[in-house]
């Protein structure tokens, strides 16, 4: 988790659709629009072109807590770490709902707190563009293009404000994690 909260650290900018989803489609890979009024469905080969086209959840990449917690309750379990090599630095607040993580970052210097990424675990839980846990990797790679990073283990796609990994076992898609850039 820390390397994510890094890499999502490390991206620039925002989203200036403030995350709200937004079917893919037409759009180059890498742009991030505004957004759109057609009807999502599966995207175009390699044509994701940012986290927010597979969101599909009552709250944006941008949501505080309280928003989180009115879309979705009480979560089943929360944990609070801090990396370890910085005393004092912001903290990972992580809230486990059915089928999905959603973790924050606290504590940060100017006293907000970030909805930093979402981790989809159930195939119950839908996503947009076609992705879903349980999908044949190759079926992902067909939706999302060729990954900037591949592995045995994972499948990470950066974009200008957000991340998508895909953790892969034994050639399906474990789970799913939506990350965007801090502002």
């Amino acid at each position: 988790m820390v390397l994510l909260v890094a890499t999502v650290i490390g991206g620039c900018g925002g989203d200036p659709s403030g995350g709200a989803a937004r079917p893919a489609g037409g759009e180059p890979a890498g742009s991030d629009p505004a957004g759109s009024d057609a009807e999502a469905g599966p995207a175009p080969l390699g044509q994701v072109g940012s986290a927010a086209d597979l969101w599909a959840f009552p709250f944006t990449m941008a949501a505080a807590r309280d928003q989180v917690r009115d879309a979705l309750g009480e979560p089943i379990s929360s944990e609070s770490r801090r990396d370890d090599a910085r005393t004092g630095g912001p903290e990972a607040l992580t809230w486990e709902y059915p089928g999905l993580i959603v973790t924050f970052l606290t504590g940060t210097s100017d006293g907000d707190d970030y909805l930093i990424s979402v981790r989809v675990t159930d195939p119950s839980v839908a996503l947009g563009s076609g992705i879903a846990v349980g999908m044949p990797v190759d079926d992902a790679v067909t939706i999302l293009g060729n990954p900037q990073v591949r592995d045995d283990r994972s499948l990470v796609y950066f974009y200008r404000a957000s991340t998508i990994e895909i953790v892969v076992d034994a050639g399906r898609v474990a789970s799913v994690v939506l990350a965007r850039a801090l502002p």
